[in-house]
């Protein structure tokens, strides 16, 4: 008996040992099977753990799918990012515009016809710039303009030009569209930063026509000590500003030559002195009277002395010109913006035959906490301004003196300006006298 109770235990052990050996040799993880061996997992235990590591590691490869989709996704998208970027890499945007207030005395109905009266925004300038290369750039520069005696306003293409900078000494950029004018723009970024309040001078006599025109234009520099010593601008042009095409097959040659003579001294106070020269020879834009010569010539030649030392800007010009064609009705003042390039031949039309200008200026920053602010003023005579027709002209002058004060609310960007224009016209037709004031915000970011 004793021997069949053994036998029956052996039997069983080796049962249960084999089955338990089955069991573990189905589950591949080998510290499962060595538990389920040892009895110390059931086998329905280490399958249920078998079953919850397969879904883990299931959903570890899901995870590691849907990583390398993400990452995918990513550098297409970057890829795509590049693109659009490349777009606007180079690019840069600016506004800028003069919102002004106006009234004075003068004349309302008889001359000028001027109501002095009004809130407007004189200007406005959208421009944007885009560098192709290292040695290219386009520009493109809108202009909104309202005219003091019109309600409506127009919109021009003040610029709209490509820049080469040439790999040649002494130039800096040669530029080929509707370009800046060689003087006016210098004569503001160095002199005289009051573009809000009105014109320079010889704009506001119609000597000049405008701060940009058709044509292509050539300009460089020296620099020597951080100083430009020597820089110029020139340039072939339509003649006719940039508002209007050109009427004649005729071409005007602009240049501007400046030189700072003691620049190389290394003194400070004496580095700001420069001395500039600027040109026009060629025929006028627009019609004149002038006999049998459709287009009578134009000629300017100005002399500017400037200097410029910390805060303290001062500026003497002098210039001559002849100009038959595109100049003021006799009768209106300067402020009537309406009466640019009236028809030619008319008995009150001015024109310049030798006419002679001068123009004296200066700009004060005050020191300290009052640094924000400016002191300007300004005077300027044209003599000798031929007055009816080139038959029977008589000479006339127009003065200007202007004073006031400007503050820059955020750097020199918006600036608030207060001033005062008085204007006297000597046998002008029958303009009258002008005194104008004005209070200007300028806008720029």
């Amino acid at each position: 008996m004793k021997q069949k109770w053994s036998v029956l235990f052996l039997s069983l052990c080796s049962f249960f040992f084999f089955t338990a050996t089955a069991i573990a040799a189905d589950i591949a993880n080998p510290i499962l099977k060595k538990l389920v061996e040892k009895g110390i997992l059931t086998q329905e235990e280490a399958i249920s753990v078998m079953e919850e590591i397969g879904k883990g590691s299931a959903k570890e490869e899901q995870i590691e799918k849907n990583v390398e989709k993400v990452a995918k996704d990513v550098e297409e998208i970057k890829k795509d990012s590049e693109k659009t970027m490349g777009v606007f890499k180079g690019l840069s945007l600016g506004v800028k515009g003069y919102f002004e207030y106006r009234n004075g005395d003068g004349a309302d109905n008889a001359g000028s016809g001027l109501s002095r009266d009004m809130f407007r925004v004189s200007r406005a300038y959208l421009d944007v710039k885009k560098k192709l290369t290292d040695d290219l750039l386009v520009r493109w520069t809108s202009d909104y303009e309202t005219k003091a005696n019109q309600s409506d306003a127009n919109v021009f293409q003040k610029y709209l030009y490509l820049e080469y900078k040439p790999p040649v000494p002494f130039a800096s950029a040669l530029t080929a569209g509707i370009v800046p004018a060689p003087y006016i723009g210098y004569y503001e970024d160095t002199l005289w930063p009051y573009r809000m309040r009105d014109k320079i001078p010889q704009e506001r006599f119609k000597v000049l026509d405008a701060s940009a025109d058709m044509g292509v234009l050539l300009n460089g520099k020296f620099k020597k000590a951080d100083t430009d010593m020597f820089s110029y601008a020139l340039g072939v042009f339509n003649n006719q500003h940039y508002r209007v095409n050109d009427n004649n097959k005729n071409k005007a040659i602009e240049g501007r030559f400046s030189v700072r003579p003691m620049a190389a001294t290394g003194v400070e106070f004496l580095k700001g002195l420069e001395l500039t020269y600027f040109g026009i020879r060629g025929k006028d834009g627009a019609e004149s009277d002038k006999g049998t010569d459709k287009y009578g010539d134009h000629k300017n030649d100005t002399f500017l002395t400037s200097y410029n030392f910390k805060d303290l800007t001062l500026g003497y010009e002098y210039y001559k010109t002849t100009r038959f064609g595109g100049t003021k009705e006799a009768n209106t003042s300067i402020y009537n913006e309406s009466t640019d390039g009236l028809t030619p031949g008319a008995a009150n039309k001015l024109f310049f035959d030798g006419a002679k200008g001068q123009t004296l200026l200066a700009v004060y920053r005050l020191p300290g906490v009052f640094k924000p602010v400016r002191l300007f003023g300004e005077y300027a005579l044209l003599d000798k301004i031929r007055v009816g027709t080139a038959t029977s002209p008589k000479d006339g002058n127009i003065t200007s003196s202007l004073f006031g004060l400007s503050y820059d609310i955020y750097k020199d960007k918006t600036v608030l300006l207060l001033d005062y224009n008085k204007v006297k016209y000597e046998d002008i037709g029958t303009a009258e006298d002008d005194g104008i004031y004005q209070a200007v915000i300028q806008i720029a970011y």
